[in-house]
């Protein structure tokens, strides 16, 4: 027997009354209910179709942004291996040369099983206030003999890696994997196959009877709505943990919780950083009226029981983990300081985060921070309107080298490509990046330069390298606001900036503009450490009787190849997130 579908899943097709609504979310001064209900504060009234609308107004832009990728007029190949699997023992004619338009679309069911879980939420009378215990699923596994926990995360590597912990603790005959039909079976390691859904090359689902009986489910928050369908009982799941959970809408988060939960008796655990970046959405106008808050967040700040009192947070609802087992001190100060009320502990391996005290290369010996300087231009091409600075690749190039350069030498472990990351706020900024490293690679050809990872901060969250180098482009201040309105950058962003400088674990470079960056008071801090401490080299802050001048002169200088002034009239094509991150698309089931 299979796990069957009982409880329906709707279409929730984007009405029509959508595109009249974007239309007139563009007018400042023009009112109606939907807008009313946009600019309302979430309530337990409200929740569902606030939270639908906002899902309508996100795909939208979704439906937009996946255009930008549709090809008109190619000639497709031939794929003898699809031919094989679909058509064997017939007669087949290829006609060659013909040409096609391909188009693209969204997955829709991750939308469908956010819709529905928003309904089940208030249906089943699933609400913030409930309990929260934070115990680690080991420990109640092994304390409580009649528990059965759901263990979810926002993405398929997440649950992964949630899994195998798991079973490095836990009877491997209690844990189950479970995974969406549309996951390519070669990406499921190997020490996974035997607990998972994976039988041979096909995924397989079992009656929901025998599915009750593994004590521990693991899937991504979408791939709980499967068990939604299959109409396990509220109330089986005695605890809910969601791994990341400041990855995650709120809608997402609710997958897993809405008609599984019991409301009186379940217990939820969420573990996430609420000062670190949330889930990525490409509708400017879902991001303003609140579905970029994740549940995790919007329960730290607006709900007592999660707050602290007279400075410390009742440890019955809230667990704050203090140490940090990443990053040299050096590189832990500023965020501690301005993200974490000072309290984290550096307790990161001595030898492992010393690495780079002593490097040549730093402004001051036993300072593993750099702060480079950089007078640069913000540019773009006549073909996109993403930013990038060629000044600071040419000096982010150069540390490169140096770093390949004197790897092994005077006690400096050894390096290679894989050990470094390179993180840049802007897609063409990535570009010119890796365009760069292909040449470095030509005077190193004995090292696989495509093991350096290059990416946006979204890519670098969860991750860690010995050695991180940051590019944060601008180099005028004209762009700021417009940076902060479609939350892009490093600018204006404390979120980014701290996800950003806390990737690395022995030595952090930044390359940037310091009369841009000083006007924000995040980077103005992190510039300010640097000098008190002799971490800062290029280009230097001018003297305040200057600054002005010089600021206001770094906001009339601009390069742009091909385009007017920047809109910030949100228009209904390609979403400005999408032309400057272009982000991986969301589908993990």
């Amino acid at each position: 027997m299979q796990l069957k579908n009982e409880v329906q899943l709707k279409q929730y097709r984007v009405p029509a009354y959508v595109n009249q609504l974007i239309q007139s979310l563009k007018q400042p001064h023009h009112s109606d209910s939907r807008r009313t209900l946009l600019e309302s504060p979430l309530s337990w009234e409200n929740y569902t179709e606030k939270f639908q609308l906002l899902l309508y107004l996100e795909e939208s832009q979704m439906n937009l942004d996946i255009k930008s990728v549709n090809l008109d007029s190619v000639k497709l190949g031939f794929a003898s291996e699809l031919l094989d699997r679909y058509t064997a023992g017939k007669d087949l004619s290829i006609i060659e040369g013909i040409k096609f338009n391909v188009e693209f679309t969204i997955n829709r069911l991750t939308i469908r099983l956010q819709h529905r879980a928003a309904e089940l939420a208030t249906l089943c009378g699933l609400r913030s206030k409930t309990v929260t215990v934070v115990e680690a699923i080991k420990q109640i596994e092994k304390t409580q003999a009649s528990c059965h926990i759901l263990a979810c995360a926002p993405s398929n590597s997440a649950a992964d890696l949630l899994c195998s912990k798991i079973r490095d603790h836990v009877d491997e005959c209690l844990v189950y994997r479970m995974y969406a039909s549309s996951r390519d079976p070669k990406l499921v390691p190997d020490h996974l196959k035997g607990c998972s859904n994976l039988v041979g090359e096909s995924y397989v689902y079992p009656a929901k009877e025998k599915l009750m009986e593994y004590k521990i489910i693991v899937t991504t928050l979408l791939s709980a709505g499967r068990l939604v369908s299959g109409n396990i009982p509220s109330g089986h799941f005695t605890h809910v943990f969601v791994d990341e959970a400041g990855h995650a809408v709120e809608t997402e988060c609710v997958v897993p919780l809405a008609g599984l939960l019991d409301a009186e008796s379940g217990q939820l655990v969420l573990a996430g950083d609420p000062k670190q970046l949330g889930p990525i959405l490409r509708s400017p106008f879902s991001l303003k009226y609140g579905m970029g808050v994740s549940l995790l967040e919007r329960l730290m700040t607006t709900s007592s029981l999660y707050q602290k009192n007279e400075g410390v947070y009742n440890n019955c609802f809230v667990t704050k983990l203090l140490r940090n087992y990443r990053s040299h001190p050096a590189i832990l100060k500023i965020p501690n300081e301005l993200f974490y009320d000072g309290e984290l502990q550096a307790c990161a391996d001595e030898y492992a985060r010393n690495f780079y005290r002593w490097w040549q290369y730093l402004p001051k010996q036993d300072l593993p921070v750099i702060f480079h300087g950089v007078a640069g231009e913000d540019t773009r091409e006549s073909n996109s309107p993403s930013f990038f600075n060629v000044a600071e690749v040419e000096v982010l190039m150069d540390y490169v080298r140096k770093l390949l350069q004197s790897e092994g030498k005077k006690g400096l472990a050894t390096i290679g490509p894989k050990d470094i990351g390179i993180i840049a706020p802007y897609r063409k900024q990535v570009q010119k990046i890796r365009k760069a490293l292909e040449q470095v690679g030509k005077e190193f050809t004995f090292k696989n330069m495509n093991a350096l990872k290059v990416g946006s901060v979204e890519e670098f969250q969860g991750q860690e390298r010995r050695v991180i180098m940051v590019s944060t482009v601008r180099s005028s201040s004209k762009y700021m606001d417009y940076d902060k309105k479609f939350s892009l950058g490093f600018v204006k962003n404390e979120k980014r900036f701290n996800v950003a400088v806390t990737r690395a674990k022995a030595l952090l470079i930044v390359v940037g503009n310091p009369i841009v960056l000083n006007t924000d008071d995040t980077w103005k801090r992190f510039i300010q450490y640097c000098k008190e401490e002799g971490g800062c080299t290029g280009l230097v802050q001018p003297e305040k009787d200057d600054y002005e001048v010089v600021l206001r002169l770094s906001a009339l200088y601009i390069s742009i190849e091909g385009h007017g002034e920047t809109n910030e009239k949100v228009e209904t094509y390609e979403s400005v997130v999408q032309q400057q991150l272009d982000p991986e698309w969301r589908n993990d089931l």
